[in-house]
């Protein structure tokens, strides 16, 4: 079952999704939805919690010249949380 998300929760997950490939920081989801800072790093929290996104290891600067966590949109479910049942090639 598919979990609802919020308006802003939709807002900054389009936002990273639409990033092609390369993902945003907070600072840049505050740059491209106009929410605060605040809020877009609660919205990451959220998204990332419900496994939506990931950490994607790489940092990029914000406005202040700190290096920040860019995060990308999952595109495929986590294996150990998928149905899985072994007959996926029988």
């Amino acid at each position: 079952m598919e979990e609802h998300l919020s308006r802003l929760d939709e807002l900054v997950l389009n936002a990273i999704a639409y990033s092609l490939g390369v993902g945003m920081n907070c600072w840049e989801v505050e740059q491209k939805t106009g929410i605060s800072r605040a809020c877009s790093s609660a919205r990451l929290n959220s998204l990332r919690n419900k496994n939506l996104i990931f950490d994607s290891k790489i940092r990029r600067p914000t406005d202040t010249g700190r290096n920040a966590v860019v995060y990308m949109k999952k595109i495929l479910p986590d294996i150990d949380k998928a149905d899985y049942s072994g007959d996926l090639f029988q």
